[in-house]
């Protein structure tokens, strides 16, 4: 049995590069913001349904789409790594883009308000994103080995492992974005 601590080292290949591709899409979005504006529409109904919420239903909805994106990513490996190399991706995107958006509006000194909405829910969902790029990457070898029968026992395992550690690590990443983002929002920050 793999530990928990040896399966998040294992990731740090993978950390690295949804790292990589979350800040390129960002820094891509964030200077060039025009080619992202067919996000309006979906950002315009994402901030319409969090206003009318407060308290235990803004967590919620704030915690809920985090999972979703998370776990999504995570399980959505298994389809070869796409999935969550297509989230990080949009992710980042998005991030740049409303970095774009508030820096213009009101300066840049007003990015740092964003800045505590990421500090658990970034690494939260590079690891999900990380462990689901491991699997896609091991779904190849086993489409690919020769040897499958001991693949698919690897594959079985790591998958074992990504769910411990999506329990384990990621969820209570998660529990607490949702918090500090609730208490933020709810505060006017």
């Amino acid at each position: 049995m793999i530990s928990l601590r040896s399966s998040l080292l294992s990731l740090q290949l993978y950390v690295g590069i949804v790292i990589a591709l979350f800040f390129c899409s960002a820094l891509i979005a964030f200077f060039v913001p025009s080619l992202f504006t067919g996000f309006d529409p979906y950002l315009e109904k994402l901030f319409t349904q969090a206003s009318t919420l407060e308290g235990f239903d803004l967590f919620y909805f704030i915690f809920l789409n985090n999972f979703q994106a998370a776990f999504i990513g995570m399980i959505g490996g298994i389809l070869f790594g796409l999935l969550p190399l297509g989230i990080v991706f949009l992710n980042g995107s998005i991030l740049g883009y409303v970095a774009a958006l508030v820096s213009a509006k009101e300066g840049f000194g007003a990015m740092w308000r964003l800045l505590p909405h990421g500090v658990f829910e970034l690494p939260a969902l590079f690891i999900a994103l990380a462990l689901g790029l491991r699997l896609g990457v091991e779904s190849i070898s086993v489409l690919l080995s020769l040897s499958g029968v001991r693949r698919k026992e690897t594959f079985s395992l790591m998958l074992r492992t990504s769910l411990i550690t999506f329990v384990c690590v990621i969820l209570p990443l998660l529990l607490i974005a949702g918090i500090i983002e609730t208490l933020l929002i709810d505060s006017g920050v």
